[in-house]
């Protein structure tokens, strides 16, 4: 979602990336960070200052927090923290601002490949599966818990330009904007290729493959959520 409020494109005229939340949570629990009143004061203080149409949340600047599952996983940081669903949509309704989620749908193989084999952020396939194992659990809970209507759509980078854009039909309504305006957005799209993993940097074999089925049963799981709104079948979770 950066990439889509950049400023090099068409999406410069409607949205750009709100850092207000991020550089407040940096890397530590959101739910107490934001839970502050000078905190809340500042984020009332920044959106009645905003003037664009749409604020992406999961983005970032230098460091800190980009709201995302998980969040500040680097080797740097001993814990693992994620967004708290439930309190962002309490905050920003409070302050007349429609709270909208647009899930994501990346497949494990292309995560855990780009995790520890490009970034070489997390030190093997068996710990980054673990990592995002919970992930998938912990988004799932909040989704079950955030009433359907705060879902606005899906877009998935496994999958075809074409699907996308028929995808976003769905988007268009919720949001509230027009179908050619998401077609612009999506110009910068590109598909993944397909990834493979492999036992890279494993002692532990068995914990290896535990660790990637486990992760293999959230992710789907997952996609069943995530197929009801790519494919407009908005309905409770």
């Amino acid at each position: 979602m950066k990439r889509f409020c950049s400023g090099t494109n068409s999406s410069a005229q409607v949205c750009e990336p709100f850092l207000t939340v991020g550089n407040i949570i940096k890397c530590g629990d959101q739910t107490s960070a934001l839970s502050r009143r000078n905190a809340l004061d500042k984020i009332a203080q920044d959106v009645r200052q905003y003037t664009h149409k749409w604020m992406f949340l999961n983005c970032f600047k230098d460091k800190y927090s980009m709201n995302s599952f998980p969040n500040c996983r680097s080797k740097s940081y001993r814990f693992t923290v994620y967004p708290n669903l439930t309190q962002l949509a309490e905050i920003f309704e409070a302050l007349n601002v429609d709270f909208r989620v647009i899930l994501l749908d990346r497949s494990p193989e292309s995560i855990l490949a780009s995790t520890v084999m490009k970034r070489k952020w997390v030190s093997s396939v068996s710990r980054a599966a673990n990592l995002y194992y919970h992930s998938l659990r912990i988004l799932q809970s909040q989704l079950k818990t955030l009433d359907s209507r705060f879902i606005a759509g899906a877009i998935s980078i496994e999958r075809s330009l074409e699907s996308n854009i028929k995808s976003t039909q769905y988007l268009a309504k919720s949001l509230g904007t027009s179908t050619k305006m998401w077609e612009k957005l999506l110009e910068i799209f590109s598909k993944k290729s397909p990834t493979c993993v492999n036992s890279h940097n494993e002692e532990n074999k068995t914990e290896w493959e535990e660790k990637l089925m486990n992760l293999y049963q959230e992710a789907y799981n997952y996609r069943q959520i995530f197929n009801r709104f790519f494919e407009g079948r908005m309905t409770s979770i």
